[in-house]
């Protein structure tokens, strides 16, 4: 990338991180987010993965020691574990509460792989203009946004997964190490992210050989650039599978050994739920889609190996959920399964430039409209939804859709408070309850305002 390029990347991962961080919500969402914030605590303060038999969540299982184990793959409390740590000691120094200050903070990791992402998408993009537009649909007019600021996988994987396609579509040894360190984090936060792998693979091959010079071997630079690529995604493979057999004895047995779990829906059923489904399905939460869907033709005749991979890991996403008995992701906003790939989907916005107006306004109609689906999912409680609509999870109906409750809860002034804006409530004392939001907000006004600047330079 130029320099000018290199300035605008930064400027956006500021932008969106604090964008990101200052929309976190009420700390947690779900007894996973609490499970694996758990987890990254005993991490941190007893160097451990097990909790005693007599702790409590429907998401632990017995071990083979007796002891109780978090079904969920290591990733997150893992990268979470030096967070809880230091924030802990952070927090005792200036007599906050400890626990609290180190839960708030571990939301800030999917903020910050969010925004990094985003860097990542914006590198895609051939010009300047097309990545910015691709940045601005992916970070605030699809699911993505309020996911990016809460302790859940889909933030942190979607950041990843940017990351990872950008390392193969640049290609080389070193790109290609880049994508297969995210494709590697990718599958210890959650081991169906090896779902990815071919798409990757395809992208890193679609850049072929023809660069490399006769004189340095192909063959040995071939081995170089794959193994450097396949490396990590290997080492995380071995990791998950030691994983299994410290908890349960077997390499083999995982977590998700629960009755019902398994893979029994019909595939024609999630794949229209996530896709169409009144409640869950992707086209309700970010209708700027449907101009991604328009403009993919064109796309792929002049990226067709992005294109491809695209295709690919879409594909591969579909036929895994799909098929999971629990496709619409439980009690969450829209097809979190999605969420991954959603930032890539708005590459084609890019070849949006029609010369009628009427076009136009359509276009920042769906804009505007999935932005202000998505700030519904940041400014609402999805469980106050689901509270009032227990029996209903997959939402086939449209009176039962998180999008109607939120509107609700907005209509009836119940809208939850962003936490960052109220950090005096876990004890940090004035002075820095609002110096904290100050900041961010001066970084987001500040970067958004050189950002809007290099609009017009190419």
């Amino acid at each position: 990338m130029g320099i000018f390029v290199e300035i605008t990347a930064r400027l956006i991962f500021i932008f969106f991180a604090g964008v990101y961080i200052l929309t976190i919500g009420t700390p947690f969402y779900s007894i996973d987010a609490q499970t694996m914030y758990d987890t990254s605590r005993a991490l941190a303060f007893e160097q451990t993965i097990a909790f005693p038999p007599d702790f409590f969540s429907p998401q632990l299982k017995p071990g083979r020691d007796g002891r109780l184990y978090s079904q969920y793959d290591p990733g997150l409390p893992l990268i979470a574990a030096p967070v809880v740590y230091w924030s802990d000691a952070l927090a005792k120094s200036q007599l906050w509460n400890r626990y609290a200050f180190s839960a708030y903070m571990v939301e800030w990791i999917p903020a910050l792989f969010a925004a990094a992402g985003l860097c990542g998408l914006y590198a895609l993009a051939e010009t300047r203009q097309k990545g910015l537009l691709a940045v601005v649909a992916a970070g605030l007019c699809t699911p993505l946004w309020p996911y990016a600021r809460m302790f859940f996988p889909e933030g942190t994987l979607a950041g990843l997964l940017m990351l990872a396609f950008w390392g193969a579509y640049r290609g080389g040894w070193g790109g290609n190490l880049r994508a297969g360190a995210a494709l590697g984090l990718m599958i210890l936060i959650r081991a169906p992210a090896v779902v990815y792998v071919l798409p990757i693979v395809w992208l890193a091959g679609s850049k072929g050989l023809s660069d490399i010079p006769e004189k340095r071997g192909k063959a040995l630079t071939f081995i170089l650039r794959y193994g450097s690529l396949l490396f990590f995604p290997f080492l995380a493979g071995l990791v998950l599978l030691y994983h299994n057999f410290i908890r349960y004895g077997d390499v083999f047995t995982s977590g998700y050994g629960y009755s019902g779990q398994a893979f029994s829906t019909p595939l024609w059923e999630g794949v229209y739920g996530m896709l169409l489904s009144p409640g869950k399905g992707v086209f309700w939460y970010a209708p700027i889609l449907f101009v991604s869907i328009w403009k993919f033709p064109a796309f792929y005749r002049k990226n067709p190996g992005l294109a491809q991979a695209i295709l690919l890991a879409t594909a591969g996403v579909l036929l895994l959920y799909g098929r999971w008995w629990a496709w619409h992701g439980g009690w969450c906003w829209g097809p979190r399964f999605l969420v991954p790939i959603l930032p890539l989907w708005m590459l084609p916005l890019g070849e949006f430039h029609p010369p009628d107006p009427k076009k136009w306004v359509g276009f920042v109609f769906l804009l505007v409209l999935s932005f202000l689906i998505a700030l519904l999912g940041v400014i609402t409680n999805v469980n106050t939804t689901y509270e009032a609509h227990p029996e209903d999870v997959v939402h086939y109906t449209i009176g039962g859709s998180p999008m109607v409750g939120a509107v609700e809860i907005v209509l009836d002034t119940r809208t939850e408070y962003l936490s960052t804006f109220y950090l005096g409530r876990i004890g940090m004392v004035s002075s820095s309850a609002v110096l904290v939001p100050t900041v961010l907000v001066l970084c987001v006004t500040g970067s958004g305002f050189l950002i809007a600047k290099t609009v017009n330079h190419e």
